[in-house]
């Protein structure tokens, strides 16, 4: 059997350890599948992310873990069925050995004059309809779909094939957003022609990216819903992204119409994304940062952290520079890095192994969850024995843990029995949690020098001995 002390003549049947004096709140833990998010590419190839040096990766700042893509169809598919997938796979060359992922957004209407045709002009060619809608001042027009044309959208889905042929299910791909109607790719039509499209036609393009996208999480813009004056129509709406399971994203916070109609969360709906959190994670994007500083709705991000505590969101973004961001707001990065989505506190582990050598080998362990939201990748519990002879180590898997283990707010006990006996011999024993999908290690709000490099926490104390 396994016992703490080989030295004793009768091994005691447990070995318990208590971290709950280890815990480190000021740590950031860099996790997968939460945290910050930055617009790399936003509504074109020339701004923000794509504006850093190109040698810069962010390595500082703190939970940065996705980078966003929005980018009009225009650019990825300029000539049916020529594909620039390049302008993707460049960023991920780039980004990806750094631990972070990819998001995506592929918009049909944009509103600034280097895009007229965000659904590219050979669209429109091959006879789908849509107008011409001027700017603000009148200077330039763009142009917007008939987003219920069979033509668009027949042209769109073989579009997203051929994207999900090439990137659904990826482990890097966080999820893919509704783009492919109203401006912006945000789902509402406010700053184009402000019509409100049937709700049969939104349901099409929902439809249309749950046929594409089979292995991605797919998100939903609460503008879907909130932006329509037609409330059975919306309510309608919000039924069918429910029953679609997607996740959802609010776009609006700090945005000053919404900080003058609304709460100090600036949200119109948090409710419903606070439900949505239930089953998928809620994403939240902040105005330009730019703007929000000018229009004075910044507050030192007071209406982001009310947002994100309201909404039990996973990840939140921003437009701007991320150096200038960073400069200003470091500290507030890494408070909300943590919040943002699961935190996990590990308190005791406890060694249970029975009275004879053929006995089960059983752990007892207790966590808890200080986000706002569970975990919702599936990750493995593991149980690593390293001999002290200097043998390879061996990972004894333990079992999957998921939203069910890491309620938010709630400390959780778990009662794992080992499937296997490794042989015998002395170990040192490590514990940890590792991400099924990108295989990167879910970290604990712990001591630095109670870790491995990669993210399991030691069970120090004398070796564990099995006979």
């Amino acid at each position: 059997m396994f016992f703490a002390m080989p030295s004793l003549a009768t091994p005691p049947l447990s070995l318990h350890h208590d971290f709950t004096l280890a815990a480190d709140e000021l740590r950031v833990c860099a996790n997968p599948h939460k945290g910050w998010y930055l617009h790399h590419f936003d509504n074109g190839l020339a701004r923000y992310g794509a504006l850093l040096d190109p040698q810069d990766r962010l390595l500082d700042f703190p939970g940065l873990s996705t980078l966003y893509l929005r980018i009009p169809w225009c650019e990825l598919e300029p000539e049916e069925g020529r594909f620039a997938w390049h302008l993707i796979d460049e960023v991920a060359d780039a980004w990806l050995p750094t631990g972070r992922t990819l998001a995506f957004c592929v918009s049909c209407k944009e509103t600034d004059r280097a895009y007229p045709f965000a659904t590219p002009a050979w669209v429109r060619e091959a006879g789908a309809r849509g107008s011409f809608i001027p700017s603000g001042n009148g200077e330039w027009r763009t142009w917007e779909p008939d987003y219920g044309d069979p033509v668009f959208l027949a042209k769109l889905e073989a579009f997203h094939l051929a994207f999900a042929a090439r990137y659904d299910g990826r482990p890097w791909v966080e999820w893919i957003t509704v783009g492919s109607y109203g401006d912006w790719g945000e789902g509402h039509t406010c700053a184009s022609s402000r019509r409100e499209w049937p709700v049969e036609v939104i349901r099409r393009h929902l439809d249309l990216y749950r046929r594409c996208y089979p292995l991605s999480r797919i998100e939903a813009n609460d503008d879907l819903v909130g932006s329509r004056l037609d409330r059975a129509g919306a309510e309608e709406l919000r039924r069918h992204i429910d029953e679609c399971g997607f996740a959802l994203t609010d776009h609006g916070v700090c945005v000053d119409w919404f900080a003058r109609h609304f709460g100090p969360s600036t949200l119109r709906d948090a409710s419903w994304l606070a439900r949505a959190s239930e089953r998928a994670p809620v994403v939240l994007e902040l105005e330009h940062y730019h703007i929000t500083r000018r229009t004075g709705n910044w507050k030192d991000g007071a209406p982001l952290r009310l947002a994100i505590e309201e909404t039990r969101a996973t990840y939140a973004g921003f437009h701007g520079c991320a150096r200038t961001w960073l400069g200003e707001n470091a500290d507030y990065a890494r408070q909300v890095a943590n919040l943002l989505g699961y935190w996990l506190f590990l308190h005791e582990v406890e060694w249970l192994a029975g009275a004879e050598p053929g006995d089960p080998v059983r752990l007892r362990v207790r966590w808890q969850n200080r986000g706002v939201a569970p975990l919702y990748h599936a990750a493995d519990l593991v149980l690593r024995l390293q001999p002290v002879s200097g043998a390879p180590a061996t990972a004894c898997k333990l079992r999957e843990i998921g939203p069910a283990e890491t309620p938010p707010g709630r400390a959780v006990e778990l009662r794992v029995e080992l499937e296997r006996r490794p042989e015998p011999g002395a170990y040192r024993a490590s514990l940890g949690l590792v991400d099924r999908r990108t295989a990167f290690p879910v970290r604990f709000a712990i001591e630095e020098t109670r870790e491995t490099p990669d993210g399991f926490v030691r069970l120090d104390g004398a070796s564990w001995v099995l006979r």
